[in-house]
Formats: structure tokens, sequence, C-alpha cells
């Protein structure tokens, strides 16, 4: 064979993988990208141009039951925190958490859970105590802890306090730190307790609401008489909890409208919106009539909003005559 048949001998190898080439790409291209329709024409798909990896990397989700992230799915929420258990030190026994006594120690517990797989390590527990009420300055400081939360469970977060000498309200908050959080809008939870003489009201409740911003603010009360079921509707599996429909069951059977204030116990507001300038706090008061007696106890729920954001709220129980 001449220098000249070689030549093109090569050349014909090359032509033939670069067809080859193009031909795998041409079927990649429209695999990949684009669809027949009924029709005959072709439309593009909604694909994505990278595969997705086997296994996601998975965050922990160390949270409590948070008033606001309640609200941003559309959950009725209450403020007398299911999470916080109060210890009396001396004892070693929870005690009720509307009939604290003033100037006694007690130990504070928080349950902090974890909505993933991936365990939280090192999860900075913080616990503050604030006026009774929205938007009031913080009294106390606790102090911090640091614990181990448990993929798919719960660990338990504890301090000390020493109440108040003054009787009066108080509202404990406990705030969650984690540096690789998925969710930090789950992270603060709040929780109203009386640390009250037994003469405290029962039908006439006084609370601050305050602005600590440094921008006035235009506040919306609301009320309402939810309370927590007494037999939750939980998911069977880790799974089950992270899907729509178990979120829309959720949304139905903790839907704020049905759960109005009885009309009978005639709850009013002194003020239902109210502006507030920077550092400003007023007291509001909630009157409520005396419920009819066999009624039991009643829940009464006030919520404060700046648009649709939530602010905080507080939980008051009334009394009926025969308790």
């Amino acid at each position: 064979m001449s220098q000249l048949q070689l030549v093109c001998e090569g050349w014909r190898i090359i032509f033939r993988m670069l067809r080859g080439l193009l031909a795998d790409l041409l079927k990649f291209f429209k695999e990949r990208f684009l669809q027949r329709g009924n029709t005959g024409g072709r439309k593009y798909k909604d694909v994505c141009c990278f595969t997705p990896p086997e296994e996601i990397r998975a965050r922990p989700d160390p949270y409590i039951y948070s008033q606001e992230w309640l609200h941003l799915r559309h959950l009725a929420a209450v403020y007398d925190n299911p999470d916080f258990r109060i210890i009396e030190a001396v004892t070693g026994a929870a005690v009720e958490r509307h009939h604290l006594r003033p100037d006694t120690d007690y130990d504070i517990e928080a349950t902090i859970h974890n909505n993933s797989y991936m365990a939280a390590i090192g999860t900075s527990v913080r616990f503050d105590v604030h006026g009774f009420g929205i938007g009031t300055p913080r009294i106390a400081d606790l102090g911090t802890v640091t614990i181990d939360v448990p993929g798919a469970g719960s660990a338990v977060a504890r301090v000390h306090w020493h109440t108040p000498a003054t009787a009066g309200h108080n509202c404990l908050k406990a705030h969650i730190y984690h540096h690789d959080d998925a969710n930090p809008l789950n992270n603060v939870g709040q929780h109203n307790t009386d640390v009250a003489l037994p003469a405290s009201p029962t039908r006439r409740i006084a609370f601050g609401l305050g602005n600590l911003d440094d921008a006035a603010k235009i506040i919306r009360l609301a009320i309402d008489a939810y309370r927590l079921p007494s037999a939750p509707r939980c998911p069977d599996t880790f799974k089950e909890r992270q899907s729509i429909d178990y979120l829309r069951r959720l949304q139905s059977q903790n839907d704020v409208q049905q759960f109005p204030v009885p009309a009978y116990l005639n709850a009013r507001l002194s003020h239902q919106q109210v502006e507030l300038a920077p550092g400003e706090q007023i007291e509001v008061v909630l009157e409520m009539d005396p419920p009819p007696g066999g009624s039991g106890t009643q829940t009464v729920n006030v919520h404060a909003y700046e648009g649709d954001a939530l602010l905080g709220g507080i939980t008051a129980y009334v009394l009926d005559e025969g308790e």
C-alpha cells in the first residue's frame, strides 16, 4: 500500500470515529433533553443536568415546641409549653407550673427534640427569664448548657432558677443553637409561669406589651381558646412525619379558627391594636366573665402580631365557680 493510501485510510478511520461520537452525543441529547409529544412535535423536558447523589448528607435539626414555627406552618399554639418541666430543687418533685412560690429554688428542664436522623452533637440551649407578657425585656439569664440530641430522638437541658422574691408573673424562654442546624426557625420556645401568691387573679390578667426594637411597631392582638389535644395525632414512622399528608392533617386538626373563645366568657382586651415607639411598653388587661359551674378550666390564648409575623403571646386559664 502506497503512502497516499495509508494517509487516506487513516483519515477514513478518524471520520468513522467522529461520526460515531457525534451519533452518541445526539442520542444522549434526545434522551436527556427532548421528548416527543402526542402531536409529533418536540418540547423540552424539565430535567436536571446533574446526577443526584445516591445519599444526601443529613443535617441535624434540634428543635423545641416553638410557637413561632407552629404559626409559620399555620398551626395553632399555646404558650404553656409542653416541652418545659419545673422541678422543686429541695424535693426533686415536678411542680404545678401555675403555682410556683417566690424566693424558691427550682430546676428548669427543656426537652429538645431532633427532626433528623443525624445526631445534633454539641447543641447549646440558653434559658432566659422575661417579664410576663409579650416583647418584655429580659430580667435574668439562667445560663447556657450543651447537650447531644440523638438522631430522631430527644434530650433534656436543665438549669437552676431561683424565683424572684416579689410576687408576680414571669416568662421562660429557651433558645437553641447548633452550628449546622437545618432549620433555625424552630429554635425558640416560650413558656409562661406564674410566680404569684394564692390570690393571683384568674379572671383578670394584666401583662406587658413592649417593643424592644429600634423602630415603631403597629401591634395587633387576637385571642382564641386552643388547647393541646389530650391524645395528639402522632406519626407512625419518621418518614410519615415528613410527609405532606401528615402536615395537612395537622393543619386541619389544629386550625385556630376551630377554637373560638366561648361566648359566655365575654373575653375582652383593653387594647386590640396599638402603635408602640421604640423601647415603649404598656400594660394590657384581659378580662373574662366567670364561666358557669361544671364547665371546667378554660384556656384563653392572646397572640400579638406585627403584620403576619407572630411576636409572642400568653396563655391564661380561667376556672369555673366549682374549682
